[in-house]
This record gives structure tokens, sequence and C-alpha cells, in this order.
């Protein structure tokens, strides 16, 4: 086995790795929702397809809530893959 194929391998099974998925998403955030929003994100978490992100102002919540489908669209977009189907904001 070459090493450019024990490589691809390595990357195929991290794409099925939650962390590394989430560390994915987290490492886009501030570039899909903002420097505003990112800051007031205390925590990011996918299970299931859901993204599940702990806010910690009401107001942010509430206007990433109402942009959730394009949040979803750019996330998935963005990694080529659709990881995310729904947000649930906390």
């Amino acid at each position: 086995m070459l090493l450019k194929d024990v490589i691809k391998l390595f990357f195929r099974e991290q794409k099925n790795n939650t962390q590394f998925n989430e560390m994915r998403i987290t490492k886009i955030w501030v570039d899909i929702v903002g420097q505003h929003f990112a800051n007031h994100t205390v925590s990011i978490s996918l299970k299931y397809k859901t993204l599940f992100v702990r806010m910690d102002s009401a107001g942010a919540k509430y206007d990433l809530f109402m942009g959730r489908n394009l949040i979803i669209r750019q996330i998935n977009r963005t990694l080529g893959e659709n990881l995310v189907e729904r947000i649930m904001f906390q």
C-alpha cells in the first residue's frame, strides 16, 4: 500500500468521525456566521446530522435561528458534503 493510499484511507475514515466533523465546522464557523455571532458562540456539537450550537446571547441566537437554512447550506457547501440537516440553537 502506498503512502498516498494510506492518507486517503485515513481521511475517508475521519470523515465519518463526529469529533473530526465538529472540528471542521468549528474552523469555518466564523466565516459562515461572522465574528459577532462567533463571539457569542459557546460550543458546537454534531449528533446525527443535527448541529447543536450553544449561544450566550438570546438576540444572537434568534438572529441565527432566522437564518438557519442559509447557515446549513453554507456549511455543507463549504465542507463539500451533507453533514448538517438541522441546527438547534441553545
